[in-house]
């Protein structure tokens, strides 16, 4: 009986077993690739478009140094929730739409 030798892959690397092993499964190597494509063209094709937007509101506190010096803090206190109040109103968010110029629309021409 003849002993072979078993190669541990840990220990060598045996690049004619790997070219070996490749030649009979190109067939299914190609194939995993051309359906893994296939597959994401269809995805991204197919999926429609997540947009999303942000935004960050700055609300100023224009000169309010001179409330602090005199001692008027409780106005600086009840003015911000004041003005969160307005920027969550329905009142306010409908005079915003309003002024937007959400009637445009976008079409695609697409030639045969």
């Amino acid at each position: 009986m003849v002993e072979r030798k078993i190669s541990n892959l840990n220990d060598e690397f045996d690049f004619r077993l790997f070219v070996k092993v490749t030649r009979k499964n190109v067939a299914w190597i190609v194939l995993f690739f051309i359906i893994s494509f296939l597959m994401a063209f269809l995805y991204l094709r197919y999926t429609y478009p997540i947009y999303e937007a942000k935004s960050i509101i700055q609300i100023g506190l224009a000169d309010k140094s001179s409330r602090v010096l005199f001692g008027d803090v409780k106005s600086l206190k009840s003015d911000l929730p004041s003005k969160i109040e307005l920027l969550r109103s329905p009142t306010f968010l409908n005079r915003v739409l309003n002024n937007l110029p959400l009637d445009i629309s976008y079409y695609q021409i697409e030639m045969c």
